[in-house]
């Protein structure tokens, strides 16, 4: 899997996205390591911050037995090879936090 590139998702106002197939593997990929490991149910945080001039967007997850944390670095492209993913932007972790959270079945909280 190509863990590093530039490409965006595209997110219409419409909400009708298309997501690049690179994403749609991690997400499915992280997906089933968390049911596998956390078990279900599932509880997300989300929150914004930032770090200098680096937007992140946090998502705690947790699961029945034990839980993760993902921070999502706006940084311009695209690198999973990092335990915080490196995204375009926050409008794109926005999108690969809804995938992944409605994969799961997490409910969701915005905000902190």
């Amino acid at each position: 899997m190509l863990t590093q590139f530039i490409d965006t998702c595209e997110l219409d106002a419409g909400g009708n996205p298309y997501t690049l197939p690179e994403v749609e593997q991690w997400v499915a990929k992280t997906a089933a390591r968390l049911i596998a490991e956390c078990h279900a149910p599932f509880k997300a945080r989300v929150w914004p911050y930032r770090q200098g001039a680096v937007t992140c967007i946090s998502c705690d997850i947790d699961g029945r037995t034990q839980g993760e944390s993902f921070t999502f670095q706006a940084v311009g492209r695209h690198d999973f090879d990092h335990d915080c993913p490196y995204v375009p932007d926050a409008a794109e972790a926005m999108h690969m936090i809804g995938l992944l959270t409605r994969r799961i079945g997490a409910l969701v909280q915005l905000g902190r």
